[in-house]
């Protein structure tokens, strides 16, 4: 009889410390689920993690255009340098200027203008400021400390109808005039780079990551190409 009271003593004191362990883990799980789901981040809150992209004076991005083609791109002092396969991009934005290279044609154009390319992550930066200074508090959401490509990032959501005339993160939906748009940005909280960002409408669906290395390109990587065996036409 006695043997039996120390059974019940102990399975009673088991039940206890499992009751006590599942508080302490649901406990644990609602703080969490708190921390990650709190109120949506301002919109100034957002625009001072943008700003810390001002602390990055070069880059390297490699991501996969529409078409699957990948792109691999450079910046630094002003010049961008972007390769697709043979194709060679290059971008002097101090003296606005513009040379297209088709390696394979031997062709050089030349321009004396800028084409909306050559910099990814200022321009991106610049439309998502923009199109923050439009939108109501109901039509974003943000995530904090959402982990990807093992770097912390805050996630943001914008359910907004779409206008090509206006603002666009994605220039292949411009058949979607008028309708809702669902855009996904996983932005880095330490530099403010966009590191996926992903477009969707109806049954279409865009998915482009970006991979990059900052402060490591070189002047000599960012001279202007020769142009010597090219036959060059000025526009």
């Amino acid at each position: 009889m006695e043997k039996n009271l120390y059974i019940k003593i102990l399975i009673a004191i088991i039940i206890m410390l499992a009751i006590v362990f599942f508080l302490k883990t649901s406990k644990t799980e609602n703080k969490q689920n708190l921390n990650d789901y709190k109120e949506n981040m301002s919109i100034k809150d957002i625009e001072t993690i943008i700003e810390k992209s001002n602390n990055i004076t070069s880059y390297r991005c490699k991501y996969l255009l529409p078409d699957g083609q990948e792109a691999t791109e450079k910046y630094k002092n002003n010049k961008g340098i972007i390769e697709i396969e043979n194709n060679f991009y290059y971008y002097d934005y101090e003296n606005k200027k513009t040379i297209l290279l088709g390696k394979e044609q031997r062709i050089a154009i030349k321009k004396n203008d800028l084409d909306r390319m050559g910099d990814t992550l200022k321009i991106q930066l610049e439309e998502i400021s923009k199109v923050l200074k439009t939108i109501e508090k109901d039509e974003y959401s943000t995530k904090d400390n959402e982990i990807y490509d093992n770097k912390n990032c805050i996630l943001i959501e914008i359910k907004k109808i779409y206008s090509s005339d206006g603002w666009s993160f994605d220039e292949n939906l411009k058949e979607y005039d008028g309708k809702e748009i669902i855009y996904k940005i996983w932005m880095e909280k330490e530099t403010g780079a966009v590191l996926k960002k992903e477009t969707k409408c109806e049954d279409k669906k865009f998915v482009t990551e970006y991979k990059y290395e900052f402060n490591c390109v070189t002047d000599e990587e960012m001279i202007e190409p020769n142009l010597t065996g090219y036959k060059i036409i000025e526009q």
